[in-house]
């Protein structure tokens, strides 16, 4: 399955962000291809899903839960959708997917490293980052038959046919359907290849969550050290780290693998993004750790 951050959530918004999450985790393939985020923070502002392709580059998705017959008016701007008696004014889901986007370019752009050398694309970032809808309570059809299509059109948008577990996308164990799909719906409009470093920083550009600067410790004083200080977790960590499920947990690892990161970043997760955890207890037995921790927490902002 594709790599997915985090691997286990225990409540999703919606229902059909539930079954976007599965149909990515199965089809995404080969793992190394792909890597999916659910609900990331972008400037304290959350796409439902950001997927990154080896062979596409990025793509954010919108997700609506919409019925077709919830839907009475549509233009370029707005959706006008049912819920019970109201009737209540959405952005179009394709242009709230463009804003994420453009976020996401202007961070690149500023920070420099990712972007274009060459004059045809001199100052742009050196992946293609696209958007698209995922509409799992609205099949294709009756979507084109209510001309909806020309709004949005159907060639960036997922349908209940495609997610459906009989469609030809869920029926192909290889993935090679998925990637055929993603690629004509969001082909790159010019080519690119990510070094594995590269990636790393891509990473840290999008989701700034899980970069720690360590405080320096009175042996560390050079320059060399300093400049050294800032650690990230690597996907398999982040993921341990985003898991929101119950139950007990136990880290192993030789010294110095991330195991108190690990522990960092759930906290401050924990505390962001469920609301009903008042108090997190962090145990440890080391007092020299206790002080090093304290001062981890407090760069995370986890008040104390």
């Amino acid at each position: 399955m594709a790599l997915m951050i985090p691997q286990d959530v225990e409540e999703f918004t919606t229902d059909g962000e539930k079954q976007f999450y599965t149909f990515l985790a199965s089809v995404a393939k080969p793992d190394a291809g792909y890597v999916a985020w659910y609900s990331p923070d972008i400037d304290d502002r959350e796409p439902d899903f950001i997927l990154y392709s080896a062979k596409t580059g990025l793509v954010i998705f919108e997700v609506k839960d919409w019925t077709l017959h919830q839907i009475e008016k549509a233009d370029p701007n707005i959706f006008s959708v049912r819920k019970g008696a109201k009737l209540d004014p959405c952005k179009n889901p394709l242009k709230q997917a463009r804003e994420y986007r453009y976020q996401v370019m202007d961070r690149i752009k500023e920070d420099g490293l990712l972007v274009s050398k060459y004059p045809a694309h001199h100052g742009n970032p050196i992946i293609p980052i696209e958007r698209g809808v995922v509409f799992p309570n609205i099949s294709k059809y009756e979507y084109i038959e209510k001309e909806l299509d020309r709004v949005i059109g159907t060639d960036k948008i997922f349908f209940w046919d495609d997610l459906h577990p009989a469609s030809d996308i869920c029926s192909d164990p290889t993935g090679k359907c998925f990637t055929e799909v993603l690629g004509k719906m969001f082909a790159p409009k010019f080519e690119f290849s990510l070094t594995g470093k590269e990636l790393d920083h891509l990473k840290q550009l999008l989701f700034p969550t899980v970069k720690l600067e360590l405080p320096v410790r009175k042996s560390e004083t050079s320059y060399a050290v300093r400049s050294c200080r800032l650690k990230s977790l690597d996907h398999l960590q982040e993921a341990l780290a985003r898991k929101f499920d119950g139950g007990h947990r136990i880290i192993v690892g030789l010294s110095g693998c991330g195991k108190t990161l690990i522990l960092i970043h759930k906290a401050a997760f924990l505390k962001q993004y469920n609301r009903q955890i008042n108090t997190i207890l962090f145990v440890c037995y080391n007092i020299t750790l206790v002080n090093y921790i304290k001062r981890l927490l407090a760069n995370k902002k986890v008040p104390m």
